[in-house]
C-alpha cells in the first residue's frame, strides 16, 4: 500500500478557496481527486481521503481572514487530516495497526505544513493573478497604509467622510451577504 498522505494535495484546495472561491475550491477539489484516482490505479482510499481532507481544507480557508484565526485552522486542518486517514485505514485495512497510528500522524503533520506553504506562498500567487484575497485587503485597510495616513493627515475632513461611508457599505454588504471587507476598501479609496 502506497503511503499517500505525504501528498500534499490540500494545499491547491486551500489556494483556489482564498483566490477564487470556497465552491470552486470544492469543485475544482473533486477533479483533482478524481485524476488522482487514476494515478493510484483506481484506490478509492485515496480519492476518499483527498475529497474529504480537500474539502474541510477549502472550507477552513475561509476563516483566515485574521492571523490569530490561522493557528484554529492549522489544528482543524491537522485534526481532519488525522481523524480521515486513521478512519479509512482502519476501514480499508480490517482493523488497527501501528502503520495506521504512524501514518495518521504524518497526514497531520503534512496538513499543517500544506497551510504554512499555503500562507507562506500567498503574496507570490497574489502578484502573479492580481488577486485581491482578504488578506491583501486587510493590508490595505489598514490606517497605517501610506495612503490612508496621508489623506488622513491632508485631508482630514475627506478622510472622515471616507470612514463614514465604509461603515455604511460594510454594513450592508454584511446584510446582503456580499464581501464587506472588500465593500469596506472599496469605500475608503
Amino acid at each position: 500500500m502506497s503511503n499517500f498522505s505525504i501528498i500534499p494535495t490540500v494545499i491547491f484546495a486551500m489556494l483556489i478557496s482564498i483566490l477564487i472561491d470556497t465552491k470552486v475550491a470544492v469543485i475544482f477539489n473533486m477533479f483533482l481527486s478524481i485524476i488522482g484516482t487514476f494515478i493510484f490505479n483506481g484506490d478509492m482510499q485515496y480519492t476518499l481521503y483527498f475529497v474529504i481532507t480537500g474539502t474541510f481544507a477549502a472550507l477552513f480557508m475561509q476563516y483566515t481572514d485574521k492571523r490569530n484565526r490561522i493557528i484554529i485552522v492549522a489544528v482543524g486542518v491537522a485534526l481532519i487530516n488525522f481523524i480521515t486517514r486513521f478512519a479509512l485505514g482502519l476501514f480499508f485495512q480490517n482493523g488497527f495497526n501501528n502503520s495506521i497510528l504512524t501514518d495518521s500522524i504524518t497526514s497531520a503533520i503534512v496538513g499543517v505544513v500544506s497551510l504554512i506553504i499555503t500562507i507562506g506562498s500567498l503574496p507570490l500567487w497574489e502578484a502573479v493573478f492580481e488577486a485581491n484575497t482578504t488578506i491583501k485587503l486587510l493590508e490595505l485597510a489598514n490606517p497605517n497604509n501610506e495612503l490612508l495616513r496621508r489623506l488622513m493627515i491632508e485631508a482630514p475632513g475627506t478622510y472622515h467622510h471616507s470612514l463614514m461611508v465604509a461603515n455604511l457599505a460594510e454594513r450592508a454588504a454584511l446584510d446582503i451577504g456580499a464581501n464587506a471587507t472588500l465593500a469596506r476598501v472599496g469605500a475608503y479609496y
